[in-house]
């Protein structure tokens, strides 16, 4: 008899177990807290980061959410103690792994009066993590350290790291293809020469050339909300509305459209979606009506699936 997965909380845990009763897989995962007064309360005009070396405070204009120490990718919090208000650039080169955390760490325990290790706890961070060693390593018999497996935390790391980097890889793309059709190269040949549609190099250079400088991105959100930006009027007004309100992309197009009084095409996508979710609901209803093992599968996961979408609503209006 297949399983499904199911779902309840414990506190700000939240445990997830799947597959069949005979073989169970089960995860534990800890609810990472969602507060926007918080984000509010650390909000400033102007960047707070403080250069190690010299003492000298950024204060270029903030623009956009405040940085997140431990990334929401990696369970960081919304709590003073993990944001800290910082300028675009700073904000990417954070991101990057240009600005050490255990700095951003000391600037927060400074700002809020606390010990270093004690925002390291509120965080869930590790200080030993983010300190290097005061001495060398001294290698054991044989010259070869033994094999230290990496931890969540490190994981997590690395493939945040790596999704900066890629969603970086795209705004390079953008300003060397704006160059090149600078420099007079025709597009269809350009496209030839690097494997790419002539629509792709379009959307790369048109995005770049609407935000060509690093401060005028919102490093908290994606290439493709700058994407939805760049196709709208006004795309710096735009980009700081999706920031301040924190809108999907969808959400994004969905007010550029109404602000352009085309609230027909709105409706008309509207209609498309609903006929498409009759479709789907027709399909799932006639797949049900047959019965069986697949159907009682599908039907149990429906129901965690719409538990999973109620909460998340909960949580959301709770917020609100």
């Amino acid at each position: 008899m297949p399983g499904g997965c199911n779902k309840h909380n414990e506190g700000r845990k939240a445990l997830f177990s799947c597959g069949s009763r005979d073989k169970m897989l089960s995860l534990q995962i800890e609810k990472r807290i969602e507060d926007s007064s918080a984000i509010e309360a650390v909000r400033t005009k102007y960047c707070k980061y403080v250069d190690p070396a010299t003492g000298v405070r950024c204060n270029q204009p903030v623009f956009g959410q405040p940085h997140h120490i431990k990334s929401r990718g990696a369970g960081g919090d919304d709590i003073k103690e993990n944001l800290i208000s910082l300028c675009g650039e700073c904000h990417r080169k954070a991101h990057d792994g240009n600005i050490a955390r255990q700095t951003l760490v000391q600037i927060v325990a400074d700002r809020e009066g606390i010990g270093y290790d004690e925002v390291c706890a509120k965080i869930r961070l590790y200080p030993s993590a983010l300190e290097k060693p005061s001495k060398p390593t001294e290698l054991p018999e044989g010259g070869a350290l033994p094999r230290q497996e990496p931890s969540l935390e490190e994981m997590i790391s690395a493939y945040v790291q790596i999704d900066e980097q890629e969603k970086n890889a795209r705004w390079i793309k953008g300003q060397l293809l704006s160059a090149m059709l600078d420099s007079g190269v025709q597009q269809g040949w350009l496209a030839s020469q690097v494997g790419s549609s002539t629509a792709q190099i379009r959307e790369l250079v048109k995005v770049y050339r609407a935000f060509p400088q690093e401060g005028m991105r919102v490093p908290s959100l994606s290439w493709y909300h700058h994407r939805v930006a760049a196709n709208s009027p006004d795309p710096a007004k735009y980009i700081q509305e999706a920031a301040d309100q924190e809108l999907s992309t969808r959400q994004m197009r969905k007010a550029i459209l109404e602000d352009e009084g085309k609230q027909n095409i709105v409706q008309e996508e509207q209609s498309a979606e609903q006929k498409q979710a009759e479709k789907i609901l027709k399909t799932v209803d006639a797949f049900l009506a047959k019965g069986g093992e697949a159907a009682e599968y599908l039907k149990a996961q429906l129901a965690v699936l719409i538990q999973c979408t109620q909460e998340t609503q909960k949580e959301g209006d709770t917020l609100l």
